[in-house]
């Protein structure tokens, strides 16, 4: 297996998680399990296999657990943060062998899920919060797009979304067209009620309360749609920039007034947007892309671990390394 979205990350953390899986042939013994869901990551799209993790909170213990088998990923789903449920038929493994050692229970062919109880999450309230506070989750309503192709847009008129780092790498982040087949990471629309689960508040631009979103976030759309398992890549320049070089927030912001420069220098010579935004046009780079890849040409690419994101003890996420 490859590592996650090969097309960024095939020399990063996660091919040493694809390399350390425990033999099937092994022989184990079947666990049930049972506690309540401390956090739910996204689906994240591989080239062989989706997988997704959930944290379970029992007595005062965490365990990981990780879901792979695609008869099993449409449990995604129905999984509530915060709820209580029980997984039968599991069997414990280690990834990361060697060099983290993190220990994990993973499903088998007869493991089911049930939920056991019910409970409220506690959504975060940010009125009158100066300070940066880590994974809060917020509700909230998106009232308007900032960038739309790039994941970014307002929630409420007050908080911003930022899902820039979770875009076209989360199946439940990509819509598909069924009468033309086409996909899109243009999900979300005005209007959406959205549920943001474990995202970093940040005091952002212009002094609005900004929710960004990394490996260990998940975002829940009330409308409902189906996700995509199978591989896809957006033609994003931002995006492409964005996974390429993994320099976190202050390099997406500096993208995105590069991309606004461009349209309005360059539009008024009545270039289409798209061989602005695009990263690729008409079989040529996108001029973002071709510019960037320009001046950064000298620089060495970052490497990210979405699954380490979510399960490292000390949160150690893209937004950590290159904090403002």
């Amino acid at each position: 297996m490859e590592a996650i979205f090969w097309r960024y990350w095939k020399k990063s953390e996660d091919q040493l998680f694809c390399n350390t899986m425990s033999c099937k042939k092994c022989k184990s013994t079947y666990l049930d399990i049972e506690g309540r869901v401390a956090a739910l990551s996204h689906t994240f799209r591989m080239i062989e296999n989706p997988l997704f993790i959930i944290e379970l909170e029992s007595n005062t213990d965490s365990h990981y657990i990780l879901i792979r088998r695609k008869e099993q990923l449409p449990w995604h789903k129905k999984i509530i943060p915060g709820s209580f449920y029980k997984f039968t038929h599991m069997k414990k493994d280690i990834i990361f062998k060697g060099k983290y050692d993190i220990e994990i229970f993973t499903t088998t062919q007869d493991s089911c899920i049930s939920k056991t109880k019910e409970d409220d999450y506690e959504f975060f309230s940010i009125e009158n919060v100066d300070e940066c506070i880590e994974l809060v989750s917020y509700k909230g309503v998106i009232t308007s797009i900032v960038n739309k192709e790039a994941g970014i847009f307002k929630l409420d008129g007050k908080v911003l979304l930022v899902a820039s780092f979770l875009m076209e790498v989360s199946s439940e982040l990509v819509s598909e067209n069924p009468a033309s087949k086409e996909m899109s990471s243009s999900l979300f629309c005005v209007g959406d009620k959205l549920e943001i689960y474990k995202a970093h508040l940040l005091k952002g631009r212009e002094g609005l309360h900004t929710l960004v979103c990394c490996g260990r976030s998940l975002i829940r759309n009330h409308r409902e749609f189906s996700p995509v398992y199978n591989f896809w890549k957006s033609n994003c320049g931002i995006l492409h920039c964005l996974h390429v070089f993994n320099f976190g927030l202050s390099f997406l912001y500096w993208l995105c007034d590069l991309e606004t420069f461009f349209l309005n220098v360059l539009f008024k010579n009545e270039r289409p947007q798209e061989k602005i935004k695009s990263c690729q046009w008409k079989g040529k780079k996108g001029l973002v892309w071709k510019y960037v890849e320009e001046q950064l040409k000298d620089c060495e690419k970052r490497c990210r671990s979405l699954l380490l994101e979510f399960l490292l003890s000390d949160h150690s996420c893209i937004l950590k390394q290159f904090a403002e």
